[in-house]
């Protein structure tokens, strides 16, 4: 494609050269500049691509975008653009043929449940036929095969990369978890988005953030910055979503509830068990009995987001329900361990205080016997919020074993530390290895009582240092499980 071609939609960029320069991919790492690539000079959160135009240059790049860059060689046309990182979301899209209009794109965001969402999303879709791919925390599911990301939503170069692929593989949707990182760094900037669901907020990255404030600003962005017909479907259960549907305007939108019958799609709980949920999924005068097999009253709620986003695009109750029902689980969310011993055990992403506390409660309300609980707080991230999931594991866990997450470069004890700051029990146990602290817990286990390993989910690795190790909770619950005489 020609350089002039993929500049006809790009908007606040001013070229200088020559147009019909051949351009054979586009790029953001000047590591992997290849011959007759667009190099695009964005700014990382550690340093600045300016500094590597040259290098590009020197690998091939056959043009450059950038923001007030000088010394380029007269033969290499350079794009003086306003904004780097729209220009790269806008050059991607168009150099990849805009496949995201072709296709029926789902984006959630919100701080909690976004992954099961989009899983049930997937598992609704197939049942109606369509070929479903996801992008997200756990990966990229091309509608066929699984691979991993390095980050919840790609940057916006592989990001549209990856949706070409999905359009060639004949994928007609694609469920596509959006964070606040790539909404502040514009990686969806253009996305043709159908439908966007807004799950809830809760404290989260503050160590990117400077505020909840500006967290929750950044979210709702997705929503000014998506085509005006796209509806969205908001959990108007959670303040900040309320919120949301008072600022929206005259978008379409979908409320949901699992506390109230006032909202346009409300589900109602019949019965729940460490099995599931009965619920009925209440409208437009639809009342759709389904059960649930992801247990949790937050699961629940994700139901509802999912089933809202659904119906809005046309899926019939039918396969709604058996996309639903199909669904047994979504790795390392309330994931279970399978065992025959009586034991009740669970492996979860919870990394927040409010997914934590939706996580023990769940069990909580689902069981007679005693709630234990595994926690840690990952490294070099929002320190905030440890002391605050310690109080909640002591509060709501009939026993806590306070361990390690991913330290990466923090020393792992001053992190144990700060959590223990806000735990008020004596019935606890610190164990900063996670693997010997998850032995443990198992070997308190009696039968009928839950565990609860949370933090890691899907994970298979610990972060250590700046390594990268080996580590599967599900792994090691299973180990230790076999260990048990």
């Amino acid at each position: 494609m020609i350089l002039a071609e993929i500049l006809a939609d790009c908007r606040d960029a001013t070229l200088h050269g020559s147009g019909e320069v051949d351009i054979s991919e586009v790029s953001y790492d000047s590591r992997k500049v290849v011959k007759g690539s667009l190099y695009v000079a964005i700014a990382g959160l550690r340093t600045d691509g300016r500094r590597f135009v040259a290098d590009a240059v020197n690998r091939g790049a056959a043009a450059v975008a950038a923001r007030e860059v000088e010394g380029l060689p007269q033969d290499v046309p350079l794009i003086d653009v306003a904004n780097p990182r729209r220009f790269l979301a806008q050059a991607s899209a168009a150099f990849t043929g805009y496949p995201d209009r072709t296709m029926t794109v789902m984006g959630v965001t919100g701080t909690n449940g976004k992954t099961t969402v989009t899983y049930l999303l997937e598992s609704i879709m197939r049942e109606a036929g369509r070929k479903t791919a996801i992008i997200g925390t756990t990966g990229f599911f091309d509608g066929d095969n699984w691979e991993r990301l390095a980050h919840t939503t790609p940057e916006s170069a592989d990001l549209w990369n990856i949706l070409k692929r999905v359009k060639e593989n004949d994928t007609e949707t694609v469920a596509v978890e959006i964070s606040s990182h790539a909404i502040a760094f514009d990686r969806t900037w253009g996305l043709d988005v159908d439908a966007a669901i807004f799950t809830n907020l809760t404290q989260d990255h503050l160590d990117f953030h400077k505020d909840m404030q500006d967290y929750k600003e950044t979210k709702f962005r997705l929503f000014s910055e998506i085509k005006p017909q796209a509806p969205a479907i908001i959990n108007a259960d959670d303040p900040a979503g309320r919120e949301l549907l008072a600022r929206i305007g005259a978008r379409p939108a979908i409320p949901y509830s699992i506390e109230g019958k006032e909202t346009d799609l409300w589900v109602e709980v019949e019965e729940a068990s460490l099995a599931g949920s009965a619920v009925i999924i209440h409208y437009q005068g639809l009342a759709l009995p389904v059960f649930i097999k992801l247990p949790g009253l937050h699961n629940v709620s994700n139901l509802a987001a999912a089933a809202g986003a659904a119906l809005a695009l046309g899926i019939e109750p039918e396969p709604l329900k058996q996309g639903v029902e199909s669904l047994t689980c979504v790795p390392g969310r309330m994931e279970p361990v399978p065992n025959d011993r009586g034991f009740f055990v669970f492996v979860d992403y919870a990394h927040t205080p409010d997914a934590l506390a939706h996580l023990i409660s769940a069990a909580r309300s689902l069981t007679k016997h005693r709630v234990i609980t595994l926690l840690g707080c990952g490294g070099d991230r929002d320190r905030d919020k440890r002391p605050k999931m310690g109080r909640i594991a002591s509060e709501l866990s009939d026993f806590v074993f306070v361990t390690s997450d991913n330290p990466r470069t923090e020393d792992p004890q001053a992190i144990v530390d700060e959590i223990l700051t806000g735990v008020d029990t004596d019935a606890r146990k610190v164990i900063v290895d996670r693997r010997e602290a998850i032995f443990d817990a198992v070997g308190l286990l009696e039968p009928g009582d839950v565990l609860l390993v949370a933090g890691k989910g899907h994970e298979d690795y610990q972060i250590l240092g700046t390594e990268k190790i080996h580590f599967d909770d599900r792994e090691v619950i299973k180990e230790a499980l076999d260990a048990l005489t």
